[in-house]
């Protein structure tokens, strides 16, 4: 049964607290294995997070805003920095419990979590004990959905 590890948590929380010196190896660290357990604590922080800033009562209107203004705020970082708007909601909508029509491909979909994960951390997130918090229940849900998983899904 695959959980989440000690190392893929340390290696979100860098990035959640702009740790620039550790992020970029923590990472690498963790080798192309270690990677699909990363994304699913990802996007269970994006879940917890968005769910936080969003719920219970949300529109579309407040999910396209949302993913405007953090396209917005990245576009001084470069084009590598930017995610397809469209994919951003679908992300924003998935990690709120609504249903997407269509499959999300890994790339566009991590890059789109990536990005509003760090827009939600910087508004959401006012202390190291608030990252840890997010962690500790990103955690527990992405090993409750690694649990869930169905071989070749």
């Amino acid at each position: 049964m695959p959980t989440i590890t000690d190392p893929q948590v340390a290696a979100l929380r860098a990035f959640l607290v702009h740790d620039t010196d550790d992020i970029a190896a923590l990472a690498y660290q963790l080798g192309e294995n270690g990677m699909m357990g990363y994304v699913r604590l990802a996007e269970a922080a994006l879940a917890v997070a968005a769910r936080k800033r969003f719920a219970p009562q949300f529109t579309n209107a407040d999910l396209v805003k949302y993913v405007a203004s953090v396209r917005v705020s990245r576009l001084t970082d470069g084009d590598e920095f930017d995610f397809d708007p469209v994919v951003g909601e679908d992300v924003l909508r998935y990690s709120l419990g609504q249903n997407v029509t269509h499959p999300l491909e890994l790339e566009p979909r991590l890059r789109a979590i990536i990005a509003l994960l760090d827009g939600l951390a910087e508004t959401e997130l006012s202390s190291e004990a608030d990252v840890d918090e997010l962690l500790t229940d990103a955690r527990r849900i992405a090993d409750q959905w690694l649990t869930e998983r169905k071989p070749g899904t």
